[in-house]
């Protein structure tokens, strides 16, 4: 493509978008489509985007994605026609593109799915260790009611010894 067509040029300087956004999410960070099209087409010198026709698309994403009219690959193919970080005609054919960002949406919601699960087995083993300290407690409580239990009774029995003897006498 000739750069004289590209009306929004990029800012990356000699690294790719795509291998930007690649190294971002291999450090764990969660990088969007609309996110992509930010870290391609911002200038960190001059702290904003590299031009007025950046700045409008992006705030079209944002909008769209603020609309909910849905996920963001989705709104970046209606918006600009293509994926950024996805070279035009050299990557993936778009089914594949939105194959493999629905996995990756299940495989976050399965990862939060599993953090809450965690979250609620800890839960849970902490109530049991409480129950299992109560259970000791009455144990311990049931065993002294017991032991006095018998102390009583040893007592009845010679009080009423005593009394059968003051009787007979």
């Amino acid at each position: 493509m000739n750069r004289s067509f590209n009306v929004i040029p990029p800012a990356v300087g000699t690294k790719s978008a795509a291998r930007i956004i690649d190294t971002r999410r291999r450090e764990g960070k969660e990088v969007t489509a609309i996110y992509g099209f930010e870290i391609a087409h911002y200038c960190e010198k001059k702290n904003k985007m590299v031009n007025e026709e950046a700045e409008a698309v992006l705030k079209k994403l944002r909008s769209e994605e603020a609309a909910g009219s849905g996920t963001p690959v989705e709104i970046c193919l209606k918006v600009l026609k293509h994926v950024p970080g996805h070279l035009r005609g050299c990557s993936a054919p778009k089914k594949e593109i939105l194959a493999v960002e629905n996995l990756r949406t299940t495989v976050e919601l399965e990862k939060k799915k599993l953090a809450a699960l965690e979250e609620e087995v800890q839960v849970l083993k902490e109530e049991q260790v409480k129950h299992q300290k109560e259970q000791a407690s009455f144990k311990v409580e049931q065993y002294e009611m017991k032991k006095n239990m018998d102390l009583m009774m040893q007592e009845i029995k010679r009080l009423s010894g005593l009394v059968s003897q003051n009787s007979v006498s």
